[in-house]
């Protein structure tokens, strides 16, 4: 279908076809009919043109890298989808999620596993894609940054957005290469309006929430050496996950279905991965560099301002801590809400004195790109307010003008201090993240029940 100035040109000779064919004199009935119905046909040909032009806008078109050497697991050549605004100053590059493999076995049944296997390889990919939440065109949808540039970025790497080796280079049967991958999409883009940009958020969720913590001071760094005056901040969400012990013994390489906590997982995969983490955390932890893909390990070695989005009941951390916590009789339920209940806990006390943090009460994974990603609201603000908020706030303190506003106007810290899973009355339906199955259980049910009745004995999570 044509586009661009091609579409210009097709529509220029078609109206000038329709000004021009006008009926002859004495060219007769059976002419003038003939050139009415011509005249119809045009008008409806022109407006089926002027629609498809307007639609092509809006979609996010694919694009592969012209380093073929940049490749998913497979081999396939990687890349990225972008949606041009050339009137604005303002780029979004968004990283998608999917979780990891770690070792040989994992990742070949993640690459042949129906429904997984599109994120290991671009084979598959489509043409375009319409974006959703913060990458919709669509000013109802999405009121600040509808109008940006979007960057939509694949996830095919299966490293958490930091592998640096292929499987030439390895001798492997996989090829891991999120870091590079990010590399290319901005050397690729700089030559098409991303130096001249004024704001570049980078965003992601689940893992493409962690890949944002990992790379966000590297393509800082990446802009500013190309001469770019651009900010760059960061939005992780849902990538906020805890660290737990790792039990790196026989049980776990033996079977690893039994390393099923992230922090193990992790550990085996960043050796396997060649995995790359930012050097100022890397020096913070030099005998585990593993435990810099932690946020709240990260965190305070970050040079550029960062934007935590986190459901306080992730089911996503409960599961990876315990496969079978979400099945089991009524005590088992019980046995759960205590896990749920610390794991909010401990969430709220790792994100304790960050400056940009927006923490529903929910059991819940992932918004950023769901269309009703302003569903949900804490203390009346929703998260495109929030977000505006803390740029606000940001670009005020490296300015010399005076604050226009007193920050209590304007908050960029909005935590529920509900009790319990889904106390916010806005909270989405709970999902698995992995089947998308309702997690809305009797189990679940009775167990919040059960911590109900105990809500007068416990009043804080601390």
């Amino acid at each position: 279908m044509a586009t661009g100035k091609t579409s210009y040109f097709v529509l220029f000779v078609v109206i000038i076809l329709y000004v021009t064919a006008a009926p002859l004199p004495g060219s007769g009935n059976d002419a003038a009919k003939e050139i009415k119905r011509l005249r119809y046909k045009v008008k409806y040909l022109t407006g089926e043109l002027l629609k498809c032009q307007f639609e092509d806008k809006l979609d996010l078109h694919m694009r592969r890298f012209q380093n073929k050497h940049i490749t998913c697991n497979d081999g396939t050549t990687a890349g990225y989808y972008i949606k041009r605004s050339y009137e604005s100053n303002k780029w979004i590059i968004y990283l998608e999620g999917g979780w990891y493999c770690f070792d040989d076995l994992s990742c070949a049944q993640r690459l042949n596993t129906s429904g997984v296997n599109s994120l290991t390889s671009s084979r598959n990919w489509l043409s375009k894609r319409r974006g959703f939440g913060i990458l919709s065109p669509s000013a109802v949808e999405n009121p600040t940054w509808y109008n940006a540039n979007h960057v939509l970025v694949p996830y095919c790497s299966s490293d958490a957005w930091s592998g640096n080796v292929s499987r030439f280079e390895s001798g492997g049967q996989f090829s891991f290469m999120g870091y590079k991958i990010i590399n290319e999409v901005i050397r690729e883009l700089l030559p098409q309006g991303l130096l001249e940009a004024k704001h570049l958020l980078m965003a992601g969720s689940s893992v493409g929430g962690i890949g944002v913590i990992l790379n966000i001071d590297r393509v800082a760094e990446m802009m500013f050496t190309a001469g770019s005056s651009c900010k760059v901040r960061g939005i992780s969400d849902s990538g906020w996950y805890l660290e737990r012990k790792p039990d790196l013994t026989g049980k776990c390489k033996n079977n690893p279905k039994n390393c099923n906590k992230p922090s193990q997982a992790i550990q085996k995969g960043m050796g396997y991965w060649s995995g790359v983490v930012p050097s100022a955390c890397a020096k913070q932890f030099q005998n585990e560099p593993w435990r810099c893909y932690f946020g709240h390990n990260v965190n305070q070695t970050l040079k550029s301002p960062l934007f935590i989005f986190q459901w306080q009941y992730d089911p996503t951390q409960i599961i990876v801590d315990d496969p079978t916590s979400l099945h089991g009789d009524v005590t088992f339920g019980q046995h759960l809400m205590g896990k749920v209940m610390k794991l909010a806990s401990d969430m709220k006390k790792s994100i304790d004195g960050h400056s940009a943090v927006f923490f529903p009460a929910c059991l819940a994974h992932s918004t950023l790109t769901n269309s009703d990603w302003l569903s949900i609201q804490v203390e009346g603000y929703n998260l495109d307010r929030a977000i505006n908020c803390w740029i606000i706030k940001d670009s005020l303190k490296h300015s010399t003008l005076s604050p226009n506003m007193p920050s209590s106007y304007c908050k960029s810290v909005l935590i529920d201090d509900c009790y319990l899973p889904q106390c916010n009355s806005l909270c989405p339906a709970p999902r698995n993240p992995f089947t998308g199955e309702l997690l809305v259980t009797p189990t679940l049910s009775q167990g919040v029940a059960a911590g109900q009745n105990n809500k007068s004995q416990k009043t804080s999570l601390g």
